[in-house]
């Protein structure tokens, strides 16, 4: 039998072991994967995916016409990032029929594999230790939960972090077969998502070192040069194209410059918000904060080269992005690996053990504890996942409906109709209803406010009352 202290350095091992907390989190976070997307936050932006991913299986597969379900009487192909998550989701689909929790496990399984790719990539140029502080980190910032969305975010700067991994490994061993792995993932993560270039900057230390320049550093800038051209094809010319082509609008492709900067400048206390709570919570921000202090003081160059490059793209995104920067809390999340690197670097400095198990506890507590509560279905929200169910009872799937949900798709994608979002004050007007019915809505949702007295309602046939729901048919009553 073994002893206790032939127990303890097994138990030692898989506290100081990335892959064992990689796996744990990704157990962790299987709780609940199979609810559908109605959960506290960003249920309108998975529905997109989701509606995208259905549309391929019940409508047209083609990977290039991705189609959405509220475009009214249109087709629904528009332009919008490139569906790669979508349509692994169809895939799945493919074989064993369609859910709606698939990409939520797609998801979870690339992004664990990111992050253990991103404990390798940062053992690349620091030491192992603060490798496994960054790691614990990152798996505690908001990653957490975006990492289980049905979402591209997570997702795509994974993929790209696997991708910066091999490209170093190609500048260290010539190797074709890396660099080939680098040219694919990171064509794949830009075109799932844009702004995860960032993660680009991960590669700076590399480029920089000695001899500066070298055959193997310009095949790799060339070749990332060639993985891009998909990408401004796909969102420059391709997406502006869908737009134009089929009607329908999206997809938001930025701001200018100028415009950007000032949208920023005028709600910086929203654009910090994102930093010291959204991406990392208080615990991990101030180590953030530290560890810049340190590799200031200490001239760290190659962390200060990564910091100062990613910075610099996140100021680009900023500008272009604009107000959508402040007012969504994942676009920060292409800016989270390098605040995990330097609050991993800030645990790792401490001298006493106690103090790191401490923090790391109460980063634990911090990201876990600000998070759990989106891992559950909103109670205000569950009529959702009764609305296919009621539109199947008073009519056909292809019949268009429209739906009082305002900006939000999730009530569209959960009836699995087609056809109109619009806010509640449309229907005060019969004017608003009878141009619905012109362009052949079949029905009326109402949803939450079922208790007030809409005026364009008052000639319609209420044909179904449930709790949160009331659906009338768009044909006037004689």
């Amino acid at each position: 039998m073994n002893s206790l202290s032939d127990k303890k350095p097994v138990f030692t091992y898989l506290l100081t072991s990335i892959p064992f907390w990689v796996i744990l989190y990704f157990l962790v976070r299987l709780i609940g994967i199979t609810q559908p997307p109605a959960e506290v936050s960003h249920n309108w932006r998975q529905t997109t995916v989701c509606m995208v991913a259905r549309n391929f299986q019940e409508v047209d597969a083609n990977i290039l016409y991705p189609r959405v379900d509220m475009a009214g009487e249109k087709s629904g192909i528009t332009g919008m990032e490139f569906p790669l998550l979508n349509y692994l989701i169809y895939l799945l689909s493919t074989v064993f029929g369609y859910t709606h929790w698939y990409g939520r496990l797609i998801n979870l399984l690339v992004t664990s594999i990111g992050i253990l790719f991103f404990g390798k990539l940062v053992k690349q140029f620091t030491k192992p230790r603060t490798a496994l502080f960054s790691v614990i980190v990152l798996l505690n910032s908001s990653w957490l939960i975006f990492g289980r969305k049905i979402m591209p975010d997570t997702f795509s700067l994974s993929l790209i972090i696997i991708a910066v991994f091999y490209g170093h490994r190609y500048l260290s061993t010539g190797s074709f077969k890396h660099l080939l792995f680098y040219c694919s993932l990171l064509m794949a993560g830009c075109l799932a998502k844009l702004p995860s270039i960032i993660i680009l900057a991960f590669l700076t230390p590399s480029l920089l070192q000695k001899p500066i320049y070298s055959k193997k550093k310009l095949n790799l800038i060339l070749l990332s040069i060639v993985s891009f051209v998909p990408v401004i094809w796909w969102y420059f010319i391709w997406t502006p194209y869908l737009v134009k082509t089929y009607e329908f609008w999206h997809f938001f492709m930025g701001v200018s410059a100028s415009e950007g900067i000032s949208q920023i400048i005028h709600h910086l206390d929203r654009v910090f918000f994102h930093f010291y709570f959204s991406a990392l919570k208080w615990i991990g921000f101030a180590l953030y904060v530290y560890g810049l202090l340190l590799i200031t003081i200490k001239k760290d160059f190659r962390i200060l080269a990564i910091f100062g490059a990613s910075a610099i793209l996140l100021v680009l995104l900023m500008s272009k992005a604009g107000y959508v920067f402040y007012i969504h809390d994942y676009y920060i999340l292409p800016f989270i690996p390098v605040m995990a690197l330097l609050a991993g670097i800030s645990i790792e400095r401490l001298k006493k053990k106690t103090l790191q198990i401490s923090l790391i506890i109460l980063l634990m507590a911090d990201g876990i504890g600000n998070q759990i509560h989106d891992w559950r279905i909103k109670d205000s929200y569950k009529y959702k996942l009764e609305l296919e169910a009621y539109a199947d009872r008073i009519s056909p799937t292809n019949a268009l409906i429209a739906i009082n949900s305002g900006d939000n798709p999730s009530d569209m994608y959960f009836a699995h109709r087609k056809g109109w979002m619009v806010k509640s004050d449309f229907y005060d007007s019969q004017k608003s209803i009878d141009s619905l019915i012109a362009m052949g809505c079949k029905h009326f949702f109402l949803t939450r406010e079922i208790d007030r007295d809409f005026a364009g309602l008052n000639n319609l046939e209420e044909v179904l009352t449930e709790k949160d729901v009331r659906i009338y048919s768009l044909r006037e009553v004689d």
